[in-house]
């Protein structure tokens, strides 16, 4: 019976080692090759691990070198190719395989089954989770308000008369960024008064945080939304609350008589949204319109 388990165990090492070895003359080794391989090496290695023959010790030394061989080399040519890898030549590669199998359909059909090989390689976050560090804000009193309104003021006034006076060779990439900083601050009043208008028609009660900024049409202007907004809240300009779950947003109420802030507690938070989510908000909210039209430069909300 030893002897028969022995010639079974041999045939079997050679087996394993044909299909290794078929393996490797395959050029193109796909994952699945590669996984293969080393489903082999484990079954020889289980096989010979209580053996004291010779001849079937170095038939499994013979897979094991040629298993790490191969992927040696899978591990080489992945190393070349992400060198060599260019992002836009992918893209359109992807684009024409997509769009040339035959309609809108089709293609449709086509990046639906695209879409779940896709999902694991983007990093997942909760939806809503609070960040662990402070957001350290104190509320700006009324000489420091009106202070800091009119150092904006005069920073723009400043910034135009450096634009009118600035020689023809001045960097472009300068006056770039000044006027971005400037449409920035535009942006951010822009969607303060749009929150203001929505919250003076609900008769001053808090509305929703997703029907403000969610844009039914366009769900990259509702990242834009939401990635502005966060600096209202930062600044305490706006308060967010959580109800049920949900977050409900108000602008933050100044007092006539001291120009102080409305005591908030400041809070920090991180929001996740895929465009998936973004679709489900919509159905779930029945959102039409958004609270914040698209911001035109001179026009007020």
């Amino acid at each position: 019976m030893d002897d028969l388990s022995s010639k079974g165990n041999m045939s079997d090492l050679h087996d394993l080692l044909q299909e290794i070895l078929e393996i490797q003359k395959n050029v193109q080794n796909n994952e699945e090759c590669v996984t293969r391989a080393q489903e082999i090496i484990k079954e020889s290695s289980k096989m010979v691990e209580n053996s004291t023959c010779s001849s079937e010790i170095m038939v499994d030394a013979k897979i094991l070198q040629v298993g790490t061989t191969l992927v040696s080399t899978n591990v080489s040519q992945l190393t070349t190719n992400l060198i060599g890898f260019n992002k836009d030549t992918y893209t359109r590669g992807i684009l024409e395989k997509v769009h040339n199998s035959g309609g809108a359909t089709q293609a449709g059909e086509e990046w639906k089954s695209l879409a779940p090989h896709t999902y694991h390689l983007f990093k997942k976050s909760n939806p809503l989770t609070f960040m662990l560090g402070p957001l350290v804000l104190k509320p700006l009193s009324a000489e420091e308000e009106q202070h800091s309104q009119s150092t904006q003021v005069k920073h723009r006034a400043e910034r135009q008369k450096k634009k009118e006076q600035a020689p023809k060779n001045t960097l472009a990439s300068e006056t770039d960024r000044e006027e971005a900083e400037e449409e920035g601050t535009d942006v951010y009043q822009h969607i303060l008064r749009c929150l203001v208008r929505e919250y003076t028609k609900n008769k001053k009660k808090p509305i929703s945080y997703f029907n403000f900024v969610i844009d039914p049409h366009d769900y990259w202007r509702t990242v834009q939304n939401i990635f502005h907004f966060s600096f209202l809240v930062r600044d305490g300009s706006v308060k967010m609350t959580l109800h049920k779950g949900m977050p409900w947003v108000e602008p933050v109420v100044r007092k006539p008589e001291t120009g102080n802030v409305q005591k908030v507690q400041n809070s920090q938070f991180c929001l996740t949204l895929s465009m998936e989510d973004w679709e489900k908000l919509i159905e779930k909210y029945q959102v039409e319109t958004c609270g914040i039209p698209p911001f035109v430069q001179n026009v007020r909300c």
